[in-house]
């Protein structure tokens, strides 16, 4: 695809890779939440979006210079954390996914239809206070979980623009 101007919010320079991130990924924080990122997981609160690198190349482990296709573990990505930015659709994101669809991160980091998590009560009647405790814990971490707007429609492999602060363009 090339680079691409995206137009959004940039994470600060001083953010490291913990585990390598592909281009058009979800990115969560890592062990140290200052200080570093790695690929995002199933229904993780999300960064932003890495994007391509300006630099078309980078250092493989033998030390060659080869063809840019993330950030390595230890470089500073480029990640949009407001704004609008590509992002890969997931394998199981299915086909024809409608523009303004709310999207989350699937397990690899890519993005998939949000969907609502099941919460059950354990018995009949009404339910224990640890349970309602659960039940508004699950739903204050879902508003966070929701990793953006889908601008455009596509499949599963597709790249896509996604409104990272999560409105309608």
């Amino acid at each position: 695809m090339g680079y691409q101007n995206e137009t959004g919010e940039r994470i600060q320079r001083e953010c490291y890779v913990e585990t390598a991130l592909s281009f058009y990924q979800f990115a969560k924080r890592g062990t140290d939440p200052a200080k570093q990122v790695k690929p995002a997981t199933a229904r993780a609160i999300c960064v932003g979006v890495t994007v391509e690198s300006q630099l078309e190349t980078m250092t493989n482990s033998d030390g060659y210079q080869v063809k840019r296709t993330g950030f390595p573990v230890g470089e500073i990505p480029e990640i949009v954390v407001g704004g609008i930015a590509y992002v890969k659709l997931g394998s199981t994101a299915g086909a024809n996914v409608p523009a303004g669809t709310v999207v989350m991160s699937d397990a690899d980091g890519f993005a998939v239809p949000y969907t609502v998590p099941t919460v059950s009560v354990t018995k009949d009647g009404a339910p224990t206070t640890a349970e309602v405790q659960a039940i508004l814990a699950s739903a204050i971490t879902e508003a966070r979980v929701q990793a953006g707007v889908m601008l455009d429609k596509g499949s599963a492999g597709d790249l896509v623009r996604i409104n990272v602060d999560g409105d309608e363009v």
